[in-house]
């Protein structure tokens, strides 16, 4: 996923002295705090700067700006918006697309914190400037630290000091180029040999195998991470983290792959350090259950529905799910969230067992429901992915869902819930609602609600 070195070729053109084009300049994705001097009131909106370097004035009337590269003409200038020589203009990227009362204009998209595609683009749609070229993302933005041209070199870097409106910062700092991982996560029955590498010359790349982040929020070396020195062997269910350092450059986020062995599941125990007791409920149970994934009826079947099966990996640290002060040892306590790495795993039939269509994004993991909290009534709890832009992406943007009808696709999330199933259901207490348990009633429900046109009738698949 080495996205820097993509977009400083993409800029190289937009950066020659003989061009006389606007170049988008700086951009923030993550805006809590910066505001653009003249709005009054103060307006704390994502927002993108436009700059003309040319002697003479622009029409950007009709000239574009987008965040897909599908989609180049996405929100257009007004008509009559011009850009004096040498001068900056500011577009709010915050969905409400027009001009404000104070005269500032708004795209109708928001940027995306965990990195997408941003591009100035003519009339004819033909691409200017761009960060993320070909469709890849630019890196991911902090809060308050903006991103763009460095005056000194050229060189995409971040700024601490941001400047809607004005020259950029001279002390900006260059990220280091993102960790890439030569097997990719997914189903494996052999041993795989993983090469981890970045191309920042003088990097050193930090790795876990305990699902803990390999950096603090400091991008600092945790202590239970390693410096990446050899090939790592993978020979068992592992979740491998990764991010790269270096002096004097900002590190690179946290890239987490999961490789799944079955036959490492169907004997699963409880793991070394993890606790034995989940807050009120004192017997903690990891295990997979000997009695189906051992039998000589159902084990066969089992292996291989581990397969086929769509799959989740929620990665963290065992302290913030499991310990004392996690979320799965106080349930009742809807306030608390825990950091993790959300991976989908979709196996493709087409390309063989270990081709996977799906995802990989930071996020936040809470439990969800209502009685179902109750460590009494169950200890296999609901979980919800919470998509927010302190963790990374603030959006989850991926088709989860099959389409029940034409046109009611659904792939932007800001949350998904992860059902364990309560009422109803055969972890119930309730000796009437065990007999009349359910997987399937629920959904075909929804399911039929949406097919006759009710878009919010709840999407879902197991």
């Amino acid at each position: 996923m080495n996205k820097l070195s993509i977009f400083l070729l993409a800029l190289s053109a937009a950066l020659a002295p003989c061009s006389a084009a606007p170049l988008i300049t700086e951009f923030l994705a993550a805006n809590n705090s910066t505001a653009v001097p003249e709005a009054s009131p103060l307006i704390f909106e994502d927002w993108i700067e436009i700059h003309n370097p040319d002697a003479a004035a622009v029409d950007l009337g009709g000239w574009h700006l987008t965040d897909n590269a599908n989609n180049l003409g996405k929100w257009a200038f007004p008509p009559g918006t011009s850009l004096a020589p040498g001068d900056y203009l500011v577009v709010f990227a915050d969905g409400a697309s027009g001009i404000d009362p104070q005269g500032f204009l708004h795209a109708d998209f928001r940027l995306s914190s965990g990195g997408e595609y941003i591009a100035l683009t003519r009339p004819d749609e033909s691409v200017v400037s761009s960060f993320g070229s070909a469709g890849e993302d630019y890196p991911d933005q902090d809060p308050d630290i903006s991103y763009g041209i460095s005056p000194v070199n050229g060189s995409s870097v971040y700024f601490t000091a941001p400047s809607p409106g004005a020259g950029n910062d001279a002390a900006g700092i260059a990220p280091v180029r993102d960790t890439r991982f030569s097997v990719d996560r997914g189903f494996y029955t052999t041993p795989v040999t993983v090469v981890i590498s970045t191309e920042t010359a003088g990097a050193t790349i930090y790795v876990t195998t305990d699902s803990s982040p390999p950096l603090d929020s400091n991008g600092s070396p945790t202590s239970n991470a390693t410096a990446y020195s050899a090939p790592l062997t993978i020979s068992t269910t592992t979740v491998v983290r990764a991010a790269a350092t270096a002096p004097g450059l900002a590190p690179t986020d946290i890239d987490t792959h999961t490789y799944v062995f079955p036959e490492a599941v169907v004997t699963q125990t409880r793991p070394s350090g993890y606790p034995t007791s989940w807050g009120e409920e004192p017997n903690a149970d990891y295990d997979v259950d000997t009695e189906i994934s051992q039998s000589s009826t159902y084990a066969a079947r089992f292996r291989q529905a581990l397969r086929e099966l769509p799959t989740i990996s929620v990665s963290g640290n065992v302290s913030d799910i499991f310990g004392s002060d996690g979320i799965y040892s106080r349930t009742t306590d809807s306030s608390i969230e825990a950091p993790i790495s959300a991976e989908y795993f979709q196996p493709s039939e087409s390309n063989g067992v270990n081709a996977i269509d799906g995802f990989q994004i930071d996020c936040g993991l809470k439990v969800q429901g209502g009685s179902s909290r109750n460590p009494a009534g169950s200890i296999k709890h609901s979980m919800s992915l919470r998509f927010r832009s302190e963790y990374g992406k603030g959006k989850l943007d991926y088709p989860v869902f099959e389409d029940i009808s034409e046109g009611q696709a659904v792939t932007s999330f800001d949350s998904i819930h992860l059902r364990a199933m309560y009422n109803n259901s055969w972890i119930h207490g309730n000796q009437s609602q065990r007999q009349r348990a359910t997987l399937m009633r629920d959904q075909w429900m929804r399911d039929s609600l949406i097919a006759m046109g009710n878009r919010d009738g709840g999407f879902g698949h197991y």
